[in-house]
Order: structure tokens, then sequence, then C-alpha cells
């Protein structure tokens, strides 16, 4: 299982990056294929926006402060994401609760 969860996410990051550099290619792609290649550009685009943590930070700061500044902000994200999706779910649960007391 954990063994088959990596190798279908290799397999899918490989598939991305195909994309990209197949949407590169200055070709006479068909509408579909045009329209498949933007949908993956804006995948990709959002993906770099989430991990861009230069804007939040000041200029005069040393690289290697904005280094690890940027290293504990991406290893705190998946715990943030976690914790923010449970109080949603939490919250969600409660107004249930409540509807169902009623």
């Amino acid at each position: 299982p954990k063994s088959f969860y990596s190798v279908h996410m290799k397999i899918l990051a490989n598939h991305f990056q195909l994309i990209a550099l197949v949407s590169t290619f200055e070709m006479n792609w068909s509408e579909a294929t045009e329209s498949y290649f933007s949908i993956q550009d804006e995948i990709a685009a959002f993906g770099d926006q989430v991990l861009a943590f230069d804007c939040f930070f000041q200029s005069n700061t040393s690289d290697i402060h904005l280094l690890y500044t940027k290293l504990i902000m991406m290893n705190a994200l998946p715990i943030v994401a976690a914790v923010s999706i449970c109080l949603v779910w939490f919250v969600i649960w409660i107004v249930i609760v409540r509807k169902s007391d009623d």
C-alpha cells in the first residue's frame, strides 16, 4: 500500500511534468488540447502561488534566514491545514448536533 501510493504519486508528478514540457512546444494543437494545457497550467500556477512565501518577508533579511523561514513554513503547512480542517468539521458537527436537539 505505501509503495503503491508512492508509485502513483511518481506517475502523477511525471504526467504533470510531461504536460508542462509538451505545452511549451509551438505546434498547431487542437482546441481541446489547448484547453487541457491551459487547465494544467492553472493547476501548476496555483501550486506555485500557494508555496510562494517571498511576498510576506522583507527584502532586507538574509538569504539563510529566508531559507529557514520557508522550510519551517512549508513543514508547518500540512499541520495547519489538518488542524483547520478538523476545526471546520468540528464546527459543522456542533451545528448538526444543535439542530438535532431542537
